[in-house]
């Protein structure tokens, strides 16, 4: 499983989604590995699969990383009842949200689905960040499609999070991010080239 988050971090997707299912094979009622391999397929496209083993998921324990992919799948879809649905049960599930944070979330879930609430949002996760500036708001800036401020905050230091950016930004929903002249800088800043080879879509 290590081997395949190292190497879906920096972009050899299809060598992670092998590892992944190999360590799956090893142990086949890990909720963790349902997810990865759930993870790997969404980031190549196969979403009904990805549905399938991030659910299971889901079900085995894996609850609140589960749900933020599936978050990613239904915006990479583009149904917006979904999305909403998805992102409430995020925050229901995401033990690592704490309770400011998620009063925070709640605030702006509108501008998840509905652009003309986004110039709001971007005040609310100002004052947000200013106001917590030891909490990662990445995931949830990604979420809104507030890019540039995503790229500022993922590069703005702060105390190690538990975000794992660098493995989600590959899916479908996180092309904008991949996109962004930014992007680059924030692979070379954890060390390594981010381009990695991958083909952005």
């Amino acid at each position: 499983m290590w081997k395949g988050l190292t190497l879906l971090e920096v972009g050899h997707v299809g060598a992670a989604q092998e590892a992944f299912q190999r360590a799956q094979a090893l142990d086949p009622l890990s909720g963790i590995l349902f997810g990865w391999v759930g993870a790997a397929e969404l980031v190549r496209g196969d979403l009904a699969q990805a549905r399938t083993h991030l659910e299971r998921a889901h079900t085995l324990g894996w609850r609140g990383p589960a749900s933020l992919w599936l978050l990613k799948l239904a915006q990479a879809e583009g149904d917006a009842d979904r999305i909403q649905a998805q992102f409430a049960a995020w925050l229901r599930d995401d033990g690592r949200i704490g309770a400011p944070q998620r009063e925070v979330h709640e605030a702006v879930a509108a501008a998840v689905t509905d652009p003309g609430q986004r110039e709001a949002a971007r005040q609310t996760m100002a004052q947000a960040v200013a106001q917590w500036p030891d909490y990662d708001w990445t995931a949830l800036l990604l979420v809104l499609g507030l890019t540039d401020e995503a790229i500022a905050e993922a590069a703005r230091p702060k105390p190690a999070s538990g975000q794992i950016l660098l493995m989600m930004v590959w899916s479908p929903a996180d092309r904008a991010l991949r996109e962004h002249p930014g992007f680059l800088a924030l692979g070379n800043a954890a060390g390594y080239n981010a381009a990695c080879n991958v083909h952005l879509r």
